[in-house]
């Protein structure tokens, strides 16, 4: 009797649902879980029930931030347009910086389109202006002393000034190449004849620049604005007062740039009592290349002349 009421009352017990055995709580419990777990899951449409989508979007999330889209949809998209966007911004800086570190501005040193001359600086006066073009030739009375038969021809005293003009420390780059004449009348060849036509000034080489003459035309028919004192390293000739001395150079040219009547024989003769014009390097009026008929036994300098045709 009593195994029969304890069963009845186990009964009863279990039709009230006050009484859960230990293994059906446990089933319960796990299928809550499980639910719960689902119920997350379905925040992303088509998603499997069970599959934690919720965890993926976090991936998803992580690798957008890096560049490197793994899923589809807008998080995607939004790593795609990251991409894009660094690759726009570093093609800019590379032209910005290329653009940036280029100076094609006068006065850098460097002969560029549009520039005559670059003589690394924007002063002018000195041959090559602040807008890199030429603004001035030179001229210069040789360091050398020469023999009269040293002048050999036209053609071998010109090139004997462009030598000189190519070593001189004085003369400016700018002019170092250019080709010069020395101030010398031959036989058919006047000195005047192989001047040039520049309208730029000559001016004296180094250290000062100063103006000798406004233009070749200026050069013959007037007086000079400055003697030509100073040679081609930059050195001033000093006056010695002495009559056909060293401050006397050979020219056998007349103020109008011809030939004068003595050239020690065309520049032959180193005769004693043979004569050759000679100009003085101290005067500015006629006599800077006409002033005395010297012997031609004595060694004696020489003008040389940057030249320009325009």
């Amino acid at each position: 009797m009593k195994c029969l009421s304890c069963i009845h009352l186990l009964v009863v017990a279990l039709a009230c649902g006050c009484f859960n055995p230990a293994g059906v709580a446990e089933t319960s419990s796990a299928t809550t879980g499980e639910t719960s777990t689902t119920g997350t899951s379905t925040g992303s449409p088509g998603s499997s029930i069970g599959t934690p989508t919720t965890g993926l979007g976090t991936s998803t999330s992580g690798v957008t931030s890096t560049g490197s889209p793994t899923g589809t949809g807008e998080s995607g998209s939004t790593s795609t347009t990251g991409l894009s966007s660094q690759t726009g911004t570093e093609s800019t800086g590379s032209t910005t910086d290329a653009s940036g570190t280029t100076d094609t501005s006068c006065g850098n040193g460097t002969l560029e389109n549009g520039e005559v001359c670059d003589d690394g600086n924007t002063v002018n006066d000195d041959g090559c202006s602040d807008t890199c073009e030429r603004d001035a030739v030179f001229v210069f009375v040789t360091n050398q002393v020469l023999q009269p038969m040293a002048l050999g021809n036209a053609a071998d005293v010109d090139k004997l000034c462009t030598n000189a003009a190519g070593d001189g420390a004085a003369v400016p780059e700018v002019a170092k190449s250019s080709k010069w004449m020395g101030w010398v009348s031959f036989d058919g060849s006047a000195a005047v004849d192989r001047l040039g036509n520049s309208t730029l000034p000559y001016r004296h080489t180094q250290p000062d620049y100063a103006m000798v003459a406004m233009s070749a035309a200026d050069v013959v028919g007037d007086n000079l604005d400055a003697s030509i004192h100073f040679d081609e390293h930059g050195v001033m000739v000093a006056e010695d007062g002495v009559e056909c001395g060293d401050t006397n150079v050979w020219t056998g040219t007349n103020a109008v740039g011809m030939q004068a009547g003595e050239t020690c024989m065309n520049w032959m003769s180193g005769d004693i009592n043979a004569t050759g014009m000679t100009g003085s390097i101290h005067d500015v009026d006629d006599g800077w290349t006409a002033v005395d008929a010297c012997p031609c036994s004595v060694p004696r300098r020489i003008y040389c002349f940057e030249v320009r045709n325009e």
